[in-house]
């Protein structure tokens, strides 16, 4: 299985998770250019990009697409998109959390544009405590409010130096829904939604939308906001493990 960062996760915040699925299945990670402790390329500025290194991530470990279960968290579900719709990659089946149909976009763009703004116009701080309030439910907020300030410093260490790789990031993003059609997507493989709840970057009504659109085999909609992996770590692993057991 192949788990695919969220916009500015790290590889290492995957390591509860894939501790638990390694268990049950071979896991792989990896992180872009531009996230947690890799190289910054500002040129890596489109969804291509970021496709075509996942493309050849498994390319160089001698991997098939078809052999492979992938997980694609937010920003990785339109890397997956991009590699499945553009350049006809096949998996043996896909998880999208926290992404919806194109009939979003147009929304999407204007967020991406007001946070390339506020980097901008406001300094680090403002910024990440900005995102964050968006990636996480007001109760996770209320109720873990240490754990809230350590994940803003840790995206402070990975990011405050180098803002010109969110951006990056953000480019790519936009450039995508820019760039792509509103047609209806067509998949050969098996297609899993997981959605939350109090998602207030992707709500729960696009994405259980998407998944009927898609004939998702299964839509599940959890507890939580945006960062499933954060606020509901143990329930999001116990069902990426029942959409893989359903493959053994």
């Amino acid at each position: 299985m192949l788990l695919i960062n969220g916009h500015f996760q790290s590889r290492s915040s995957w390591d509860p998770i894939a501790r638990d699925l390694s268990r049950y299945n071979k896991i792989l990670t990896c992180e872009f250019p531009n996230q947690g402790i890799s190289a910054t390329d500002v040129s890596l500025d489109k969804m291509q990009h970021y496709a075509e290194f996942i493309e050849d991530f498994l390319r160089f470990l001698k991997i098939s697409p078809g052999d492979v279960i992938v997980y694609g968290f937010s920003f990785a579900g339109n890397v997956i998109r991009y590699l499945s719709q553009e350049m006809g990659v096949q998996f043996k089946a896909i998880i999208y959390g926290g992404i919806a149909s194109r009939k979003f976009f147009p929304f999407q763009i204007r967020r991406f544009e007001t946070w390339l703004k506020i980097l901008d116009q406001a300094d680090f701080d403002v910024f990440m405590k900005n995102l964050m309030l968006q990636v996480f439910s007001p109760a996770f907020i209320a109720n873990n409010g240490h754990q809230f300030d350590e994940l803003v410093n840790a995206y402070e260490r990975y990011y405050s130096h180098r803002p010109e790789a969110l951006k990056a990031l953000i480019y790519a993003l936009i450039d995508f829904c820019q760039a792509t059609d509103p047609i209806d997507e067509c998949y050969a493989e098996p297609i899993h939604i997981i959605g939350a709840e109090s998602d207030l970057i992707m709500p729960a009504n696009y994405v259980q939308d998407y998944g009927r659109s898609l004939n998702a085999v299964s839509i599940h909609i959890l507890p939580g906001g945006h960062s499933l992996r954060v606020e509901q770590e143990e329930t999001l692993s116990s069902v990426i493990h029942e959409i893989c057991a359903s493959y053994d």
